[in-house]
């Protein structure tokens, strides 16, 4: 689902039999399947102030994520199979935000080895919830 709030804000949820319409040019309809993105940003995208991903089987950000030159809050949400962030997020320097739930791989790389790549965003949080 792609909701787009006065140009300021996308969210993707891959969870929902909705589709993205407003990426069907990139070829972005079905979610459930999507593990990557495009090789070039969707043109609304160097807008965007907020980006919230719930992507289940995404594997990888592209490193346009970090041409976003306007964002400020970043959050992605129960991307199990996502193990890094790419290098580009260094250069999101508007960056204020950043917050990664359920991401268990991706939390531990980012609290590890790539750490350096997220050091300079303000707010930071990363949550990982246990469902029994």
């Amino acid at each position: 689902m792609v909701s787009i709030l006065h140009g300021l804000q996308v969210r993707i949820q891959a969870r929902c039999e909705l589709q993205i319409t407003c990426l069907a040019p990139h070829n972005l309809s079905n979610q459930h399947s999507l593990r990557i993105f495009p090789e070039v940003a969707p043109p609304f995208f160097s807008s965007l102030r907020s980006l919230s991903l719930e992507l289940i089987d995404l594997e990888v950000l592209p490193e346009w994520l970090g041409q976003l030159n306007r964002l400020e809050d970043l959050s992605i949400y129960y991307c199990g199979n996502l193990t890094y962030l790419p290098n580009s997020i260094r250069n999101l320097t508007a960056l204020k935000k950043l917050v990664i739930h359920c991401c268990p791989r991706l939390i531990e790389k980012c609290q590890g080895e790539d750490f350096h790549k997220i050091t300079h965003i303000p707010k930071l949080s990363a949550k990982i919830y246990i469902v029994s």
